[in-house]
């Protein structure tokens, strides 16, 4: 018999609170908890141990699609291979800058005796 079982029935049958089959079972209350609502929803099968891989993948949705994109572009007659000399084309996703950086002057880390910070005026110090 599982240990989730153990404890769910001390709960459910022997009338153990939550609290003193976690303190008993070592354990926390919380996951007494999530065991004795999976009890009441779906009986002791509930119980069984769960899957832990993941539902979805991003990259391997990423190579999918990239798979997908390749094959179908490759497999079309009319379009022409880009020559070596075409540059490649831009993305036309917007760049964005960071707006917390500043170009020139530089904050210098402030000295023991708590006097602010100097700040550093000089373009080449970066």
């Amino acid at each position: 018999m599982s240990k989730a079982r153990v404890i769910v029935l001390s709960v459910v049958h022997q009338g153990l609170t939550k609290a003193e089959a976690a303190a008993k079972f070592n354990v926390s209350w919380r996951w007494v908890h999530t065991l004795v609502t999976r009890y009441e929803a779906g009986g002791l099968e509930a119980l069984e141990p769960r899957s832990r891989r993941p539902r979805s993948s991003s990259a391997a949705s990423a190579s999918v699609d990239t798979t997908l994109t390749k094959t179908s572009s490759s497999s079309s007659t009319n379009t022409k291979p880009p020559s070596p000399t075409t540059p490649p084309a831009k993305s036309s996703a917007p760049t964005t800058s960071n707006p917390t950086r500043t170009t020139g002057a530089t904050k210098q880390r402030s000295p023991a005796d708590g006097r602010a910070p100097k700040l550093n005026n000089d373009p080449t110090h970066l």
